[in-house]
């Protein structure tokens, strides 16, 4: 399942790459990320491993990841694995005369059969409901750094 979301952002580029590129940054917007390490640092950031864990609904899951793109102020994409599912998302910033346009393309990649189909048949709903989560994600990233004292 593929899904876009896109917003302008009062602030430059550089900024608001400092927000999707920084763990703890991380974990005061996206949805129930509990724990976020960069487990092996490349330098330029192209390779680095990460882990991240999601607690949704009183359960823990656990992704490791290795970013798979990276041009500062421009770009960031990593690949997420998971059990149930692998994750491909990339963030594109648009610079905007001091504004950002920020967009991020995500894909969800099911593992199991029952999951692949489980995906097919309540794609509407899970679209739908990825669109409300982005919404409110996306709605408090731009909230926090527009409010933010860091120039």
């Amino acid at each position: 399942m593929k899904n876009t979301y896109s917003l302008e952002i009062a602030a430059p580029p550089e900024r608001v790459f400092s927000w999707i590129n920084d763990g703890e940054r991380l974990m005061q917007w996206l949805p129930n990320l509990v724990e976020n390490e960069v487990v092996d640092a490349k330098k330029g950031g192209l390779g680095s491993k990460i882990r991240q864990v999601y607690l949704e609904n009183g359960r823990r899951m656990e992704m490791a990841g290795e970013v798979t793109g990276f041009e500062p102020g421009r770009f960031l994409a990593c690949d997420l694995h998971g059990q149930p599912f692998d994750l491909k998302v990339a963030y594109r910033l648009e610079n905007l005369s001091g504004r950002t346009r920020l967009t991020q393309d995500s894909e969800v990649i099911p593992k199991s059969l029952p999951m692949k189909v489980m995906m097919t048949l309540l794609a509407p709903f899970m679209k739908k409901a990825a669109r409300k989560l982005a919404d409110a994600s996306f709605t408090k990233l731009k909230r926090l750094i527009e409010s933010s004292t860091m120039r």
